[in-house]
């Protein structure tokens, strides 16, 4: 009868732990994304833009005309998802030449999916959509999503 010494043994245990353990080094399973936390960031950015253009008459040019209408809250922070996906803002678009809401662009959304989805909001909606929604939304004049 023949005996495998210990560190046969001990290399087919590391090896057969890796394995089970989901593969050695291998990537671990995606975290997932706090959905209302997401949620509300978008929501406060959405918000915030729509509020601005209305006080001021005329679209946001950059986050820091955001600033009053969110006070108490770094912007920086909530201009991204949950997981740290950061928000396309696209300036300078004025909700108000749109007829009806469902004729507004997404102006607001997540610069990459996460598990095939993304959040999108048009100022006064927020939403996911699914990468081929996505392809199929409308954007503001001018304006290409990066795929």
């Amino acid at each position: 009868m023949r005996f495998l010494s210990h560190s046969r043994v001990m290399a087919c245990l590391i090896a057969l732990g890796c394995l089970l353990s989901n593969g050695c080094g291998g990537s671990k399973e995606p975290e997932p994304v706090n959905v209302q936390q997401t949620y509300a960031n978008m929501r406060t950015v959405g918000m915030a833009y729509f509020d601005f253009t209305k006080k001021n008459n005329r679209p946001p040019k950059s986050l820091n005309d955001l600033k009053p209408f969110a006070p108490g809250v770094d912007l920086t922070q909530v201009a991204q998802s949950a997981d740290g996906n950061e928000f396309v803002i696209v300036w300078g678009v004025d909700f108000r030449q749109y007829a009806a809401p469902a004729t507004m662009p997404i102006v607001i959304y997540e610069a990459a999916p996460h598990e095939g989805f993304r959040f999108v909001s048009d100022t006064h909606n927020v939403l996911t959509l699914s990468e081929a929604d996505f392809k199929k939304a409308t954007f503001p004049p001018g304006h290409s999503p990066a795929s």
